[in-house]
């Protein structure tokens, strides 16, 4: 560390509600959700690439090499105050939710996540594990966190929106239903 110098780092929570899940998040930490085996990014990052995307300028695929790749708009510690952007999506029975720092969504591209994800079925710990080994195998350039939540089960009597939609990342949706906190394991 620099004298001085201010450390910025990013953040990402996941909160189960009422059959609603609240994202909060700042910088270029992520969250997936693993739906009907599909893998789908809920959280946008703050950083210069992906406003680059956004604008059109490159493509999603090139956000992970670009030379400005590691260029962070927002984070906890730069400023006294950081806008932390926050969104919701209804969550159903079986659904995992994967949050991860950029050392794990870098070297790790999302096929390898999705597989990874439902390979180890309840076993998530493992696959938390065989995720961070594969990130190190591929060069790990950067810390590598990955947390991933499972959901068991829904209160009985208290039955949440069970639906397939998939809102696209940073929307709001406001749901209904509420989650057990043993339903939900997160390692």
């Amino acid at each position: 560390l620099v004298a001085g110098a201010a450390l910025s780092v990013p953040m990402v929570a996941v909160v189960l509600r009422h059959g609603t899940a609240y994202f909060a998040h700042v910088g270029d930490s992520r969250c997936y959700l693993i739906r009907n085996e599909k893998l789908h990014q809920v959280t946008l990052d703050h950083s210069l690439v992906q406003q680059m995307v956004l604008e059109g300028l490159i493509s999603e695929a090139e956000m992970e090499t670009h030379p400005v790749k590691n260029v962070i708009r927002r984070a906890l510690g730069v400023k006294p105050k950081v806008d932390i952007e926050h969104s919701n999506q209804p969550y159903k029975v079986g659904d995992l939710f994967m949050l991860s720092s950029d050392g794990l969504t870098g070297p790790v591209l999302k096929p390898a996540c999705l597989s990874l994800g439902l390979q180890h079925g309840d076993d998530i710990e493992r696959a938390c594990a065989d995720l961070i080994d594969l990130a190190n195998a591929n060069g790990g350039p950067d810390n590598i966190t990955v947390e991933i939540g499972l959901v068991h089960s829904l209160v009985p009597g208290e039955v949440g929106e069970q639906t397939d939609r998939i809102l696209p990342a940073g929307e709001v949706d406001p749901g209904e239903g509420t989650a057990d906190g043993k339903a939900f394991s997160f390692v």
